[in-house]
């Protein structure tokens, strides 16, 4: 489940978005999300670290983190246009249809039963999802349980934060395309979509206990209680998919990110923390290239 959390949290698409933080718990916490910061003779590069889905009326914007962003002429994020319904259907069409339309080929009879349970729970059929690969039914199972805990990605750091951008006028770039992010995100074999569906079946009802203190370590800019779901137990569970969806994708966007940072002026990158945090970090790659990548104190 670990698995299915990071994937969720650190990749951005709207296809994904009553055991909740109370309000009054959130508001308890001295926000101070995690950022860090490089800089050089004419270029200041921030590096914030995100959560793509929040539940509303959570302030996690300090002042620190939003004179960053204001001071900066564009916003880097996973994907520009996340927010590009029409263009994320097309992709989703074409990686997550199994035109076979084998959703339970492969499960027990036992795991048809409990997927069926569970669907019927969110208001549709295995029958309706019929032609959906094993891994995309997953993801909406999660999306089902992200709407029950009041999750949305609506009011996630990564939508406020290019709202905001287009509200100022400031250009949006991608590190990645929507469709390199979903390459990252599907299984390779049909084994692996298989495996991707059972660990959803088994591992669901840890949801809000998985959620709920990553959000709360976020909150905190607690880097140790991000680490464990986001990266360690992610590694543990499934290798591949950790080299494929974290790890990959780290190394893909360091050459990027030093393209940015050999220009002038200042910029506010924005990525999932899953991608912040560990050994195989951006900000570890980066440092292992000889770049000063310092942390930023955003709240008290």
């Amino acid at each position: 489940m670990a698995a299915l959390v990071a994937l969720l949290l650190t990749t951005a698409p709207e296809a994904w978005a009553e055991t909740k933080i109370p309000a009054a718990q959130a508001a308890q916490i001295s926000p101070r999300p995690p950022m860090w910061v490089i800089r050089d003779k004419d270029s200041t590069v921030y590096l914030f670290g995100t959560i793509h889905a929040m539940r509303d009326g959570v302030e996690w914007m300090t002042p620190a983190v939003r004179e960053s962003f204001d001071a900066s002429a564009d916003l880097w994020l996973e994907i520009a246009d996340m927010d590009d319904t029409a263009k994320l259907q097309g992709v989703a069409m074409k990686y997550m249809l199994d035109p076979a339309g084998q959703l339970t080929a492969g499960l027990t009879p036992e795991e048809v039963a409990d997927l069926d349970r569970r669907l019927q729970a969110c208001g549709v059929s295995a029958q309706q999802l019929m032609m959906l690969r094993k891994f995309a039914v997953g993801l909406f199972l999660v999306q089902c349980q992200f709407k029950a805990m009041g999750l949305d990605q609506q009011q996630g750091i990564d939508m406020t934060l290019l709202k905001r951008a287009r509200g100022a006028g400031k250009p949006v770039h991608g590190l990645e395309t929507m469709e390199e992010q979903m390459e990252a995100l599907t299984p390779d074999t049909p084994e692996d979509d298989l495996k991707a569906l059972r660990l959803t079946l088994k591992e669901l009802d840890r949801t809000p206990e998985i959620i709920d203190p990553m959000i709360t370590a976020w909150l905190a800019g607690d880097l140790k209680g991000l680490e464990a779901p986001l990266v360690s137990e992610i590694a543990m569970e499934d290798r591949e998919g950790y080299e494929r969806l974290i790890v990959g994708r780290n190394r893909n966007w360091v050459p990027r990110i030093k393209t940015i940072l050999d220009g002038k002026g200042t910029v506010f990158i924005a990525v999932g923390a899953g991608h912040l945090v560990g050994e195989d970090s951006v900000i570890v790659m980066l440092r292992h290239e000889g770049i000063k990548v310092e942390a930023v104190k955003t709240g008290n």
